[in-house]
């Protein structure tokens, strides 16, 4: 199929979208459980399902959910690694009309309490794997009646007082038929709540309607050649916005198998991929490059992998990556987590992240952007002026029928302040990307760096300001810190940097410390390097110096005394940074 065709078909589908609203995600899965019953739809390690086995699947939590009197239009809140069943509770709510939460399992102790709060969920759904981190907070949750919380994996007994075993209930569910409701759910409900940093480093819940996540996922297997024979191996966690609207929604959008993995693992990547059979993977932040700085083994070219979908990779890294593993096509794609706009690289240009045009349709603006002042240059008319290709501005995308805005759940302000109108032309909507890009020729887009105390790092969006509450919150010696995103050569995005200042006398447990960042903090919004400072307070001065100086230790011991400490993934703790070793870094002989 040539590109003129599929850009007619997608054309085609958006159109559909407008006018036909009894379309949904419950309705899609169905139609593939009675169209192809007998074809696989996931594998893993576990165990390997059918589209008729995963809907009857599906089909029996709805089955619970309805019985014991869950509502069209309330939330479920689920904390669940990658497995057959988190596909099978979300296809079955969708059924009923349920929306449920996606709720990032890396997330502990008031973080957690936080995104589970933010959903005024019904229920929460726990894999047993994860109770101890709700055991912590159960008592600050603060669902709707009946407020239950349901443990897949274990037995009651062997339950914490105050949680039910969901399989007990499952097995007095005997109903397993398709819910009435599936077919009245319309696509401008909400299939899912995905979680964002947004641009100003505080976490909010984002609305995914099933128009959309059909949409994304159409578009990706269009433009990616994804096909009813495909294999996709996914090792995104589910609860990511890629992995919801970009990896499940295009295995459903193209009837394919989904190859299923809990977590990445560069060491076995090719292992997996060449086990599994898969031609399609969808991969983000730093994934590629771990991958490329394994050592060479036969398994480079001994996999069938044909197409990758990238969101992060950089330029210099695509065409030696296509050149050592054998892979045809690296796509890169750009999105935002409220979903407004689609930008994809079909050209498979090294550096770009998308395009203003998908099949046509105009996704947005790059728009010329004053940093000092923070506001959008006008013309003498007050509208926003575009950029030329070559320049640097602030991206815009457009708010319409087919990429609508949602909000926010719980946090309306945040969303309105985000959309701009009137900005070319009377009466047109734009969403605020916060994101800063370079436009190119044919309308070809690179990214900057993003506005906000926001950095990201292996893929992921972290808050300067959590991370650096988490720190300050160390019951010890820290009188204040301050947290900024860091550039490491050869890395993508931006690592964590901390600057902390000691109390008076005192002085750092480092293995305390160790501990508690530990437990408070995911591996990837650990800061990276710590500086310890004596200089205080930290005045917006002290605070421009420090992120020109960097990590350096060489840089910063022409400055002051202060020390320097980098995060060893090997040992899991803290360590001084010498020049020799910041060389290391530099180098990748240090991995970060």
């Amino acid at each position: 199929m040539n590109m003129q065709e599929r850009n007619r078909i997608f054309r085609d589908f958006v159109e559909h979208l407008k006018s036909d609203f009894d379309i949904s995600l419950g309705a899609r899965m169905e139609e593939l459980a009675q169209s192809r019953p007998g074809q696989v739809a996931i594998t893993s390690r576990e165990e390997e399902v059918t589209y008729g086995q995963l809907n009857q699947r599906a089909n029996q939590y709805a089955g619970y959910f309805s019985s014991a009197g869950y509502q069209r239009g309330e939330a479920v809140a689920l904390l669940m690694e990658n497995s057959v069943d988190a596909f099978a509770v979300v296809i079955g709510l969708n059924k009923l009309g349920i929306t449920a939460a996606l709720i990032n399992m890396n997330l502990k102790k008031s973080s957690l309490a936080h995104d589970i709060n933010l959903c005024d969920a019904s229920a929460l759904l726990v894999d047993a794997g994860y109770i101890g981190q709700v055991e912590e907070v159960k008592d600050y949750l603060r669902m709707k009646v009946p407020g239950e919380i349901l443990v897949r994996g274990m037995q009651n007994s062997e339950i914490p007082e105050g949680m039910e075993a969901i399989e007990d209930k499952l097995s007095r569910t005997l109903e397993t038929g398709n819910p009435p409701s599936t077919e009245s759910i319309k696509s401008f409900e909400i299939a899912a709540y995905v979680f964002t940093s947004g641009s100003d480093g505080y976490r909010k819940n984002v609305p995914v309607t099933h128009q959309r996540w059909l949409l994304s996922g159409k578009a990706l297997q269009l433009f990616t050649g994804m096909k009813e024979d495909s294999i996709q191996y996914m090792c995104l966690p589910f609860h990511l916005n890629s992995g919801f609207s970009a990896c499940f929604a295009s295995m459903a959008a193209a009837g394919c198998t989904l190859a299923l993995e809990k977590e990445f693992s560069a060491t076995s990547f090719w292992k997996d991929v060449s086990r599994f059979n898969a031609d399609h993977f969808f991969g983000v932040g730093e994934m590629l490059r771990y991958i490329y700085l394994q050592e060479p083994s036969e398994m480079d070219k001994a996999h069938g992998l044909i197409t990758i979908i990238s969101n992060g990779i950089s330029e210099e890294l695509v065409e030696p990556f296509k050149e050592r593993f054998g892979v045809k096509h690296i796509i890169e794609t750009y999105a935002t987590t409220e979903n407004v706009g689609i930008f994809m690289n079909l050209e498979e240009i090294p550096g770009m992240c998308g395009n203003l045009n998908l099949a046509g349709i105009r996704q947005g603006e790059v728009v010329a952007y004053d940093s000092i002042n923070d506001k959008i240059i006008t013309d003498s008319y007050g509208k926003a002026v575009k950029c030329a290709p070559g320049e640097v501005g602030l991206l815009l995308c457009e708010i319409n029928e087919s990429n609508n805005f949602e909000g926010y759940i719980n946090d309306t302000g945040q969303g309105e302040s985000l959309i701009l109108q009137d900005v070319f032309n009377p009466g047109d909507r734009y969403l605020n990307s916060c994101d800063l890009l370079q436009l190119h020729q044919e309308d070809y887009l690179s990214f900057e760096q993003k506005l906000g105390p926001v950095f990201r790092w292996k893929g992921m969006s972290v808050s300067t300001y959590k991370v650096a509450d988490v720190i300050k919150k160390f019951f010890g010696a820290i009188d204040d810190a301050f947290v900024f995103g860091e550039k490491v050569p050869g890395y993508e995005g931006s690592c964590g940097m901390a600057v902390i200042t000691l109390l008076e006398g005192e002085q750092l447990d480092w293995k305390k410390f160790n501990n508690y960042i530990k437990r408070r903090l995911p591996v990837y919004k650990r800061p990276v390097f710590i500086r310890v400072t004596g200089a205080k307070p930290l005045e917006e001065e002290l605070k421009q110096r420090y992120r020109e100086e960097g990590a350096d230790p060489r840089v910063i011991a022409e400055n002051s005394s202060d020390e320097i400490y980098v995060y060893d993934l090997s040992r899991e703790e803290y360590i001084p940074l010498t020049g020799e070793l910041y060389s290391d870094i530099v180098d990748h002989r240090f991995k970060v």
